[in-house]
């Protein structure tokens, strides 16, 4: 049997005011709307009747005493009071280590309260950048609007003047077109950048901005990237896979140092060809490296199983034995390197040649160092539906390692000097956080990731994870999922409609709270309603007591609409509805071709330098050629060939 909806008794009909009379007095008459009616009550009858004009004196100072009370009555919105009220007090936020209230910080809005029987309805939601950078979850079922909620959180940072990293686990392009028409509105154009990892089932590749993870970065940073796209191994298997780390370990370091010192374009194309073994020879026989990355590739090579160093030439090339040496047997060295090289075979094939499109670039468009300094906009686009779940994993986790090792990079390493050098000069100190958005996260959930939500409040990062429910975040990487959950402060429930994981979840966060609840209904008999209708009247007895009841049941996030959620922040707990941003359509969406710019090296600079110079002489009247150095020494050999010349020339004809 169904129960009728006419049957059900809403939760908050049993519920009673348990606050003090002198509580609920004074908050009527603070409330405006009660305010003007007892304004307008007075006024009435001193203006339309002639006989209480007597009282204009004492109504008149009534009035001004009950407005500067009224005025001083303390407001306070739901969450935190915005920035632009800075000459009202919020007392949600108290300055550190003190109590009372602190001044107003607001700067990213989420909505407004949306609850028609709470006298606050339709206030606003604010959260300080303090609050922001200690991340943000969002859960949303299918149809729960969590896409344009994300939008509508991320259009506050174009509202600072900042940018941010959108990361689509759907691959959704009316989104793409969605960002573009916002980043048009707000005249940020130039900013926006796209990796699209989109083919459509196509061989072809896909239109998208080029990225190169190894235009910079150290060796270890580098390694530990590619190191991370490799399967998991177990058994035999994870010998072979550490002794495939060392191979890693002991090329890198050669190849940033020629990247850094001498200008080598390095790209995954460059390091899937100096994997192989005569290029790692060659560059052991490499006199311009420094000593320590000599002995790390000769390290590895006296290590391999069968190797002999005088078989090979300075290029790596295997020579012939002298006569009187036997042949060398090579078989089992190439064999043992070839065990160990394979082991980044599907990952450097992927990068290089099915998403060569956007990798195998040596000058690239994307640098995520860039995008966060300069407060870009960069969308990446992971299609799940199109990718295997390993695929999109390894496309999770080189997007998690790029924005992993640009916080490093902005961590900063000096630990001595002035304050202002060591620590108020770090990059990333700003008064607005970067935003980084992971959309449906689940999907490429990777390792490291709980890290980054651990340490990037420090660097001035806030990174906000969405999902449809627990248990696709929890789908890979199981302790991940659940260290991203503990380090999210702010916690955003759509509808949802999960009954396991997720439910649990959410009732372990709401938590409980006593609250007077009316707990029996009584039915007069022998009324004269009885000769009409067959069953009685109830009315309420007012008896009751405190009851240990949840702040918000699950059920009501199964009744949302699109844009409604219950939002968490600290012991604050409120209905909301999420701020909807429709910018106008745009006409045409472009991705941008960017310029092709090598970068700075010590050769690029002394170039630039001799460049720089011979313009400058160019440019001045009073240089000369003949001038500009002393005569060079005449060798007696050179003056020997010009005298043979010369009198050669007057014997001919």
């Amino acid at each position: 049997m169904v129960v009728l909806k006419k049957h059900y008794v809403p939760h908050r009909n049993l519920l009673r005011d348990a606050r003090p009379v002198s509580v609920r007095i004074k908050e009527f008459w603070s409330d405006p709307y009660s305010s003007t009616m007892l304004v307008l009550g007075i006024a009435f009858p001193l203006v339309f009747a002639p006989g209480f004009s007597v009282f204009w004196d004492i109504s008149f100072l009534f009035l001004i005493g009950y407005g500067r009370w009224a005025y001083k009555q303390p407001f306070e919105l739901p969450f935190k009071m915005p920035k632009y009220a800075s000459h009202m007090p919020d007392p949600h936020n108290p300055v550190p280590g003190k109590s009372g209230s602190g001044k107003a910080d607001g700067i990213l809005f989420l909505g407004n309260l949306n609850d028609t029987e709470n006298e606050e309805h339709g206030r606003e939601i604010w959260v300080t950048n303090t609050d922001a950078r200690t991340h943000m979850l969002y859960l949303g079922t299918t149809g729960s609007g969590k896409t344009e909620g994300l939008k509508a959180i991320v259009t506050n940072a174009l509202s600072w003047g900042s940018g941010f990293v959108y990361v689509d686990g759907k691959a959704d392009t009316d989104l793409w077109a969605s960002l573009f028409a916002l980043a048009r509105r707000f005249g940020r154009d130039d900013d926006l950048l796209v990796l699209n990892y989109m083919t459509a089932n196509s061989d072809d590749g896909s239109t998208s901005n080029t990225m190169n993870p190894f235009s910079n970065g150290s060796a270890s940073y580098l390694t530990n990237m590619v190191v991370s796209l490799m399967p998991d191994a177990g058994g035999d298997n994870a010998m072979w896979k550490e002794r495939a780390v060392a191979l890693m370990g002991a090329l890198m370091p050669a190849l940033t140092w020629k990247r850094d010192k001498q200008g080598l374009l390095l790209d995954v194309g460059i390091l899937r060809d100096f994997i192989e073994m005569s290029p790692i020879i060659k560059l052991s026989r490499d006199a311009d490296l420094p000593e320590r990355i000599l002995r790390g590739l000769k390290g590895y090579l006296d290590t391999l199983p069968g190797y002999v160093d005088e078989a090979f030439d300075d290029n790596g090339k295997e020579k012939p034995p002298s006569p009187d040496q036997p042949m060398y047997d090579l078989q089992v060295a190439r064999q043992q390197h070839g065990y160990l090289s394979m082991q980044f075979t599907r990952s450097l094939q992927s990068l290089a040649d099915e998403y060569g499109y956007i990798f195998k670039a040596q000058l690239a468009d994307v640098d995520v160092l860039d995008v966060v300094l300069n407060r870009r906009i960069l969308v990446t686009l992971i299609p799940s539906l199109e990718k295997s779940g390993d695929e999109a994993a390894n496309l999770g986790k080189l997007v998690a390692a790029s924005i992993k090792g640009m916080m490093g990079a902005t961590l900063g390493n000096t630990v001595e000097g002035s304050w202002e050098n060591a620590i108020g000069s770090k990059q990333t100190r700003s008064q607005s956080s970067f935003m980084t958005v992971f959309d449906e996260v689940g999907y490429y959930t990777a390792q490291g990731m709980a890290v980054m939500a651990a340490q990037a409040r420090s660097l001035g990062f806030s990174l906000i994870f969405a999902a449809q429910d627990l248990p696709s975040m929890e789908k890979r990487v199981k302790q991940e999922a659940q260290s991203i959950l503990a380090n999210c402060n702010i916690k955003i429930f759509g509808k949802l409609e999960d009954p396991g994981d997720t439910k649990k979840f959410f009732q372990d966060n709401v938590g409980s709270g006593f609250a007077l609840e009316m707990n029996s209904m009584s039915a007069q008999q022998n009324t004269i309603s009885d000769l009409f209708v067959n069953k009685p009247f109830y009315d309420s007895l007012n008896t009751g007591g405190p009851t240990l009841r949840i702040r918000a049941d699950y059920d009501h996030l199964r009744g949302q609409r699109e844009g409604e959620a219950h939002v968490f922040l600290a012991e604050f707990l409120v209905q909301a509805r999420m701020f909807f941003v429709q910018p106008d359509k745009v006409s045409a969406l472009r991705v941008h071709r960017l310029l092709p710019v090598p970068g700075v090296t010590p050769l690029t600079t002394a170039r630039e330098r001799s460049v720089n110079e011979i313009a400058a002489r160019l440019k001045d009247t009073d240089w000369k050629a003949e001038t500009a150095a002393p005569q060079a020494k005449v060798e007696p050999e050179i003056k020997a060939m010009a005298s043979t010349l010369a009198a050669a020339s007057s014997l001919s004809p």
